[in-house]
């Protein structure tokens, strides 16, 4: 066998000549790569080149198509991590505003007044929080904070109320004293009996009467002046503050709406027919046929038992040469034997 045969590549073959000179035979040599020829597999157990590339191709695809998915798996659970925590945060930051509104609610109600109203027609008693009774009547308001019963940071040193309207008030005995605000005047009292009349129309003034105790008015201008009541005494405080003289009153006749009857003293004809509105809870109309002299003229009325719509109508026409008739909503007043006007409606 000639060594073109053996195709023993160029760079074996020097180094088979170098051996050489190290005393190896180089036909020793020649049958080694011979023999290494034989050994190795033929062309036809080869894989073909494409196949190789590939099976390698798809190793390596394979391989970072595990990769990506565990970078993807790394990827979703940081995902789901973040997705968690942002969760935790938003849920965290809810509640704390939910608490935040439940908290700025409870104070907002506890800030709100307790009210107490009655329509017209109508009236009722009304226990406060210390024992206080009130009797309000009809087409009033009464309202104390939620605090009245207590020290208040703000109302550490009283009892207030405010009052829209007529009461009469019997007041609990206690260390603090009992006030009551109406739009003009302060009435400060501590154990005692007294009515205080209100009321936005008219003159808007504010009647203090006092049936037991100790009382002391003061107008809320700041002109006004203060008074001290003693029993059976009375005092009004005007719209600007300024208190007229006090004076002996009957108290009766100022609380005997309590005891279903009804009272005026010198009032004109339009402040008498709202007066019969608040009592009865029914529409009082004035026709135009009525001259002005007629309607500002005073009138007195006191009817000391359960007073009647119908009758106190009766004796206001009788004295003062008018009449009256129903209408779906109340009555008309009208100048007696004058045809009733159209600006008095039905």
């Amino acid at each position: 066998m000639s060594r073109d045969e053996l195709n023993i590549p160029p760079e074996l073959r020097d180094a088979l000549e170098e051996h050489r000179s190290d005393g190896l035979p180089a036909s020793d040599l020649e049958k080694v790569w011979a023999l290494l020829g034989e050994t190795g597999p033929s062309d036809e157990a080869l894989p073909e080149a494409e196949d190789t590339w590939a099976g390698v191709r798809e190793h390596i695809e394979e391989d970072g198509g595990q990769n990506e998915r565990r970078a993807e798996d790394r990827g979703s659970a940081d995902q789901r991590s973040a997705s968690s925590w942002g969760q935790r945060r938003r849920w965290q930051w809810g509640s704390a505003m939910a608490m935040v509104l439940v908290c700025a609610v409870a104070v907002w109600w506890w800030m709100r007044p307790i009210a107490v109203q009655t329509a017209p027609g109508a009236t009722v008693t009304h226990t406060l929080p210390d024992g206080t009774t009130v009797e309000l009547n009809a087409d009033s308001r009464l309202a104390y904070d939620r605090t009245f019963s207590t020290v208040s940071l703000l109302e550490n040193d009283r009892r207030l109320v405010r009052l829209r309207g007529e009461a009469f008030f019997e007041v609990e005995d206690g260390a603090r004293p009992f006030v009551v605000q109406t739009a003009t005047a302060t009435i400060e009292v501590v154990g005692t009996s007294f009515s205080v009349n209100s009321r936005s129309d008219g003159d808007g003034s504010t009647l203090v009467a006092l049936a037991e105790g100790r009382l002391r008015v003061v107008g809320r201008s700041s002109e006004a002046k203060q008074a001290t009541l003693r029993p059976g005494q009375a005092v009004t405080i005007g719209r600007t503050g300024p208190l007229t003289a006090v004076r002996d009153t009957s108290i009766d006749r100022v609380t005997v709406w309590r005891r279903g009857g009804f009272a005026v003293t010198g009032v004109p004809l339009p402040e008498l027919a709202e007066a019969l509105e608040r009592r009865f809870g029914q529409q009082i109309q004035l026709d135009a046929s009525i001259p002005d002299p007629m309607q500002s003229a005073p009138l007195t009325l006191y009817y000391a038992q359960e007073a009647d719509l119908e009758q106190i109508l009766h004796d206001v026409c009788m004295a003062r040469n008018l009449s009256y008739r129903a209408t779906a909503n109340g009555y008309v007043i009208s100048r007696s034997g004058d045809t009733l006007s159209s600006a008095s409606g039905s």
